[in-house]
């Protein structure tokens, strides 16, 4: 800030000189005190929501709550959230908003002239749902996930809480100047775990509503929706969704027990119901033989991502006649053209996640790539070029005709190349790895995956073994030192710690236990947050190794009480320990109750699917199988079983 004169206007805004003002105390903070009272006020509207609207807010958060079936555990953050959505964007009469009033009835008791400008301006308040592309002090750089434009937001409470960049941010902004926004109270950030499915749910929604004008009003009208795609964490079923009808609802039954006979995977069965649903919204159907549509939409289903089944076959299976469903078939496809046409890619990318290579290896993709991508895009886009406000960044990226900066540096153009051989196979991507390798050998990333390709173990783990040297030698010492502890936060270290991550599972398949103990120590040390999920790796092979202490203190480390490895690890710790006790009786039923599905896979009454599940959700089958599937041989070694 420029020197201020003792007689000019005072910079807090107050309209007094600079010497009546802030003047008197050179210890003043001009911009602190500022914020200070922006804070305030924020509490003031909450306070004045709660008292004049408070009935009002519980009767439309309790039907939210109510029809959305949102779980106990996160009521509290979806409320929290919603308060101030129905704030800034619910009438709470024909003409106002609660903000609306608040300014209204508030203004007048405002002083300091800055300070009103700035609260008159809250009645453009608005959510955002926006990845986090750069932090520069106390500012946030947020990229609208559904339009990419950039806000500039200053985050003024002291929480310790810092995201790291990429990281998927939700909240309510306020502007508090020409180009700067902040938040209204605070944001909440999406795990990265979930980060990548929430991001495509919400913009295959938003692309599917036809009622949506604009980015900022979908947003607007449909933040509830777009919370529970956050908060949610059940499958979706033929008995969860809402039905116009009953015969709509028989339909997706037929529907969902025909797929489930042939044993699909649970993500196509959703996949069908939603294209139901939306195709009754659409016609509204008079359904006279519920079987025809239900096998119509199996064949859509099939045919779309499978192939498998001509409709002779489902019409016999279905009881039905194959000109009825051939019938149907067409007509449920014209109506649903658009919403086929969006999630063909999609349907792409979950069938090549089940792909099996000639050589008998899976190949699985790496999604979360493409967001590293699109955030080194933005990144080198913008360096280098000064812009006087956020408008002109926007401006910038929104040209239609806009050249993107060409990659000049080898490093660069070979991260190009290998993100491209992710999403490769056969011949193309070994073409694709020679290239990247020519420009830049020490990138990790290759060795990851020529280690993925590999023929055998041995020769896996030795490609994961070379991409942490080269990855070590790329960044240096002096760069692991400054960094430790928040490695997975900088993207440029992310293929150093797959690698690294990979090695130290080869290294535990090849029965080197202590070695690979080493590797996911160290993964934590760079990682303290553990964005690779190393802790549930580390904790069954300190198991293994009989090091129960170092177990518990793993566990200390990282409390976990709404997932199965937090849960059920702690069981097993104290059944290795002392036996049946009462702690361990109370122990399991509280694990049993968070996922009854455990147990059964445990006591091996069900059997492990050849295809491990990418991703689960809590409580569900999916989670049972993969805490199953790194923990049951300690169980059925334990004796507790």
């Amino acid at each position: 800030m420029g020197q201020v004169g003792r007689n000019d206007p005072c910079p807090c805004g107050s309209g007094k000189k600079y010497k009546k003002c802030c003047g008197k105390n050179n210890v003043v903070n001009i911009d602190r005190l500022l914020e200070r009272e922006i804070l305030a006020q924020q509490d003031k509207i909450i306070d004045f929501a709660l008292i004049n609207y408070g009935q009002e807010i519980t009767e439309i958060i309790s039907v939210y709550l109510e029809e959305m079936d949102i779980p106990e555990e996160v009521e509290e953050l979806f409320t929290f959230l919603m308060d101030r959505w129905i704030i800034f964007d619910v009438p709470i009469d024909s003409e106002n908003k609660i903000i609306d009033v608040y300014i209204k009835e508030s203004l007048k008791s405002i002083k300091r002239p800055k300070l009103k400008e700035i609260i008159l301006s809250w009645n453009r308040g608005r959510p955002i749902i926006g990845e986090l592309i750069s932090k520069k002090g106390e500012f946030f750089l947020l990229a609208d996930i559904i339009s990419d434009q950039t806000f500039k937001v200053k985050v003024l409470d002291d929480s310790p809480h810092q995201p790291e960049t990429g990281t998927i941010i939700i909240g309510i902004i306020v502007p508090i100047g020409s180009d700067e926004f902040t938040f209204f109270t605070t944001f909440i950030d999406v795990p990265e775990e979930l980060s990548f499915s929430f991001v495509q749910d919400v913009r295959e929604f938003y692309h599917s509503d036809r009622s949506a004008d604009s980015p900022e009003k979908f947003l607007s009208d449909k933040f509830p929706a777009l919370l529970g795609f956050a908060f949610l964490e059940r499958e979706i079923t033929a008995e969860t969704m809402i039905w116009e009808s009953y015969h709509q609802q028989l339909v997706a039954e037929i529907f969902q027990k025909g797929m489930e006979q042939l044993g699909h995977d649970h993500v196509f069965i959703e996949m069908g119901l939603m294209l139901w649903q939306r195709y009754c919204e659409y016609e509204e159907p008079i359904i006279n033989k519920p079987s025809v549509y239900a096998a119509a939409l199996h064949y859509l289903v099939d045919h779309f991502a499978f192939g498998d089944m001509t409709q002779k076959e489902l019409a016999g299976m279905y009881q039905v006649s194959a000109s009825g469903l051939s019938q149907k078939y067409r007509h449920i496809k014209e109506v649903l053209e658009e919403e086929l046409e969006m999630i063909r890619n999609e349907v792409e990318k979950i069938i090549a996640g089940n792909l099996v290579d000639e050589d008998g290896v899976e190949t699985i993709p790496f999604p979360r790539l493409e967001m590293e991508r699109h955030l080194l895009e933005i990144t080198r886009d913008i360096e280098g070029k000064e812009f006087d406000s956020i408008e002109d960044i926007n401006a910038y990226l929104n040209q239609p005709n806009r050249k993107k900066r060409k990659t000049a540096a080898d490093k660069e153009k070979a991260q190009d190349i290998i993100f491209d051989a992710y999403n490769a196979k056969g011949k193309r991507r070994k073409e694709l790895l020679k290239k990247a390798l020519k420009l830049d050998p020490n990138h990790p990333d290759i060795y990851n995956i020529m280690g993925d390709d590999a023929t055998s173990l041995k020769e896996a783990n030795a490609f994961y073994r070379e991409g942490v040297v080269r990855g070590e030698k790329q960044l240096g010492q002096a760069y692991f030192k400054e960094n430790m502890g928040h490695f997975w936060g900088i993207i440029e270290t992310r293929p150093f710690m797959r690698a690294k991550f990979n090695y130290g599972q080869t290294l535990e398949a090849l029965g080197k236990l202590k070695e690979a103990i080493v590797q996911y120590e160290e993964l934590l040390a760079l990682d303290e947050m553990d964005h690779q999920a190393v802790r549930y790796l580390l904790f069954a092979a300190y198991v293994k190794d009989g090091k129960l202490s170092q177990a518990e203190r793993l566990l200390k480390k990282y409390p976990e009480e709404h997932n199965a490895h937090g849960l059920f690890n702690r069981c097993l710790l104290e059944g290795l320990k002392n036996g049946k006790t009462e702690r361990y009786k109370k122990l399991m039923d509280k694990a049993k109750k968070q996922n009854p599905f455990v147990m059964d896979y445990l006591t091996q009454k069900r059997s492990l699917p050849k295809l491990m599940p990418e991703t689960y959700i809590l409580g569900d089958k999916s989670e049972a199988i993969i805490y199953a599937d790194l923990c049951g041989e300690l169980w059925q070694k334990s004796g507790l079983l």
